[in-house]
């Protein structure tokens, strides 16, 4: 209640009583009471988000803010400014966008509220952004002259910044990702494509629209596409894609292998699988260096086991014509030796091909035949050959500068060795090499002393070159001369060098 108390006087100014009136007050309480809890909760909401509260005198062209607004904009806490001070204030850049969302909300024919985003320059140099919003009030209800806007103020720097630093982050990966080697690509459940990378689109020719979904199957190999489809079936179980295959390649018109890879991406909060994130890199040169590898270990094996077999019958049929244990260690030594120099020859026959001079020149070298160049000739065209037949011609050739060394022209001053070759065709129309080995001024040792001629190296002439190489082949020796030639085909393991 409220009471109000008065005097009551006689005309001559005398008290003789008094009046006391009682105003009831409960509803004014009730209703300031709720006016101040209502102000309350909207300063500590006001607080909680931060915002500043300001208003717009458009009659006065002035200015009104709280204490928050002044923070947020850098303006000087004195709760009004004219408007030139405030626009002074706003980054230049942004001046005119802020000024045209305000006449938006002052526009009789508009709805009366706007929001715009914009930049604060402190005093200070700092730049702050933010998000501005305002809504027209009229006294009356009524949209006329003498009507205020008001508007809050909201700090958005660091969301700007976050904002910035992530489309920042999306531009790097972007750029990333648009430039690795690999195409990049990103998909739902059961392979169905969200996007493509552009090195994907360039590869197959395929636009990213058309790689949606399942068009990008049709880049790949229809032999391939059962594969890769129950590859992306399993990934229910095993929660990774692994899978190769071949995609067409639209600019070279082929097909090359490819490894594709993926990884699950999940929902931070659920843990689900929200889509796939994977890569297709091309692995053709190396399938084909797998494949040049698997054709080299096989051929690796192929010539050992081969070789194996040439040293077993070294060993047997020199332990079969020597005379004693160090005979045959000997002559075993020297055999194993030329087969080392042809291994020699072989390993860089992939650089330089073996050529039949070459052949011939080692063996003549490994006997020391350099300090005699001036008794042995050697005359040729230039005749590569294969290297299948290298071994086994090679230790006929051996077998031959062996004995020319030890018994035949190369072991007096007065010999000569006379090594020729020419290619011709037979009469089949095929191309065939004939070589000629001659030997003059051979000195004949006494009985005693004269080692068997007819061993393992006329044997390997006149049985093996014709079982191994198809080869017709002459061994003539007499008391000063010995004359072998060895007739090959070039289409059965030689060939003609040009």
């Amino acid at each position: 209640m409220r009471n109000a108390v008065s005097a009551l006087r006689e005309a001559g100014g005398q008290i003789v009583g008094g009046c006391i009136i009682a105003i009831d007050i409960t509803e004014r309480r009730e209703a300031e009471e709720r006016l101040g809890a209502s102000e309350a909760r909207l300063r500590l909401a006001l607080d909680a988000s931060r915002l500043g509260v300001w208003s717009f005198e458009v009659e006065s062209d002035r200015f009104v803010f709280d204490a928050r607004t002044a923070e947020i904009s850098g303006l000087a806490p004195v709760g009004q400014l004219d408007a030139n001070t405030i626009w002074a204030a706003v980054h230049p850049e942004d001046r005119a966008l802020l000024q045209a969302r305000l006449a938006e909300v002052l526009d009789p024919g508009g709805s009366g509220w706007s929001q715009a985003e914009g930049r604060f320059i402190h005093p200070d140099g700092a730049v702050r952004w933010i998000q501005a919003r305002a809504q027209i009030v009229h006294a009356d209800g009524q949209r006329q002259p003498g009507a205020r806007v008001l508007g809050t103020l909201l700090d958005i720097s660091e969301q700007r910044a976050a904002e910035l630093a992530l489309r920042a982050s999306k531009a790097r990966l972007r750029t990333l990702v648009e430039g690795v080697p690999h195409l990049v690509w990103r998909a739902t459940a059961w392979g169905d494509r969200t996007w493509s990378s552009p090195q994907w689109c360039a590869y197959t020719g395929l636009s990213e629209l058309a790689s949606r979904g399942l068009g990008w199957l049709e880049a790949v190999h229809p032999q391939d596409r059962g594969g890769v489809m129950a590859a992306w079936r399993a990934t229910e179980q095993l929660e990774a894609l692994m899978v190769e295959h071949r995609l067409h390649d639209v600019q070279a018109a082929c097909y090359r292998w490819f490894s594709t890879r993926a990884v699950p991406v999940r929902d931070v909060i659920s843990g689900e699988i929200t889509e796939w994130f994977g890569t297709s890199t091309d692995i053709d040169a190396l399938r084909q260096l797998q494949e040049r590898q698997s054709v080299m270990v096989a051929e690796l094996q192929h010539r050992t086991r081969n070789l194996i077999g040439v040293v077993r019958s070294v060993a047997q049929q020199t332990l079969k014509n020597a005379r004693s244990l160090d005979v045959f260690r000997v002559q075993f030594n020297d055999r194993l030796s030329a087969l080392s120099r042809v291994q020699s020859l072989l390993s860089r026959s992939e650089q330089a091909p073996i050529t039949l001079r070459t052949l011939i020149q080692s063996e003549l070298d490994a006997l020391g035949a350099a300090a005699m160049q001036d008794r042995i000739n050697l005359v040729g065209p230039t005749v590569a050959l294969r290297k299948a037949t290298v071994q086994t011609f090679a230790l006929a050739l051996h077998e031959l500068a062996t004995n020319a060394r030890k018994y035949g022209a190369l072991t007096n001053e007065r010999g000569r060795l006379e090594i020729t070759w020419c290619t011709y065709q037979d009469e089949q129309g095929g191309s065939r090499l004939l070589l000629e080995w001659f030997e003059a001024g051979i000195v004949r040792l006494s009985e005693s002393r004269e080692p068997v001629r007819r061993g393992y190296g006329r044997e390997l002439i006149e049985k093996a070159l014709p079982y191994a190489l198809k080869a017709r082949t002459c061994y003539a020796l007499n008391e000063s001369e010995l004359r072998c030639s060895i007739d090959i085909p070039l289409t059965d393991g030689l060939f003609m060098k040009n």
